[in-house]
């Protein structure tokens, strides 16, 4: 996950530097960025419990039955 965050930095680093360039506050960047990497973090935790159940259940059928 922190590998994620660091190349999402990354890639928006002249957003951030135009953000700041016309004063944006330096907390509320990082604020915002710790919010998205929250809700990614949340969205995929949910949707790997939703999933995971059926989807190993599937890969175990298929390799017990070869």
């Amino acid at each position: 996950m922190g590998l994620l965050a660091t190349l999402a930095v990354k890639q928006r680093r002249n957003e951030f530097a135009v953000l700041l360039a016309m004063g944006e506050n330096k907390s509320k960047l990082v604020a915002q960025q710790v919010l998205e990497i929250c809700v990614v973090a949340v969205l995929a935790l949910t949707l790997s419990a939703l999933f995971a159940r059926a989807l190993t259940r599937k890969a175990a059928d298929t390799l017990l039955s070869s």
